[in-house]
């Protein structure tokens, strides 16, 4: 939000587009999954300048991963029950998952299956270790 409001669509069209789209309601859960990684290569460079100055190569992270896409739909509507069935939503975090799980395993970063939720503390701390 920050950068869609300091520039204009010219500048940034990728942080636009969700404004200036003629036909959103036409976009696939792979184009939507498509647009969210330009959204991030836009967003990395700023991102990593702002990790590396302010905290000094310390950063460790773990992808914690909701992998059954069945159960991200599940979480949507009992979130959100208002919005009905949010299938295409379900898809493009469980794609975006997928996504983030290959880009972690290149990286040598952790992924953690979210379940079970009783020890998702521990395993994190462990993961981190």
């Amino acid at each position: 939000m920050l950068l869609e409001r300091m520039t204009t669509p010219e500048q940034q069209p990728v942080l636009h587009f969700w404004r200036t789209h003629p036909a959103l309601e036409q976009l696939s859960a792979r184009d939507i999954m498509e647009q969210r990684l330009a959204v991030r290569e836009v967003l990395a460079p700023g991102l990593e300048a702002v990790i590396a100055n302010h905290h000094n190569g310390r950063v460790k992270a773990v992808l914690l991963d909701e992998g059954d896409e069945a159960q991200l739909l599940t979480n949507f509507s009992q979130r959100e029950p208002e919005r009905g069935a949010q299938t295409t939503r379900a898809r493009v975090r469980w794609l975006y998952g997928q996504w983030l799980k290959r880009e972690a395993g290149q990286y040598g970063l952790p992924v953690i299956p979210v379940r079970p939720w009783d020890t998702i503390f521990e395993r994190i701390i462990a993961a981190l270790r």
